[in-house]
């Protein structure tokens, strides 16, 4: 009984591990495109980040509201350094569903093998 508990320990882990890692990936975009995103990730040309919600450019002036921060922000567009924007990973999702399944698997497999041989 106690190798069904670890094993299904070890399947929950690993499934909320793979699942933490997230299913995304940031692509760098133009400043043209800010506006079809609804948060983005800012590099400016000083080597600091942070991350932008409800982006636009208007001019030559980058303005939304800071990630989980009250405020809105302008920042020149000439101090950026690259803007980038999470796009969905399907390769990667496809690959840790699969990770997922067979771990799950495995894990149910273990246990049927532990209750045959009590």
């Amino acid at each position: 009984m106690r190798y069904i508990a670890r094993g299904t320990m070890l399947t929950t882990l690993s499934a909320f591990l793979l699942s933490s890692w997230g299913c995304y990936s940031y692509q760098r975009i133009e400043p043209a495109q800010v506006a079809a995103y609804e948060q983005i990730r800012v590099t400016y040309a000083s080597g600091s980040q942070e991350r932008v919600d409800a982006p636009r450019v208007t001019g030559d002036t980058l303005d939304g509201y800071r990630a989980y921060v009250d405020g809105p922000i302008a920042r020149p567009v000439g101090e950026i350094g690259q803007i980038d924007a999470k796009k969905v990973n399907v390769t990667q999702s496809v690959l840790l569903g699969v990770t997922g399944g067979v771990l799950v698997g495995f894990g149910i497999f273990v246990a049927v093998i532990a209750l045959t041989h009590d």
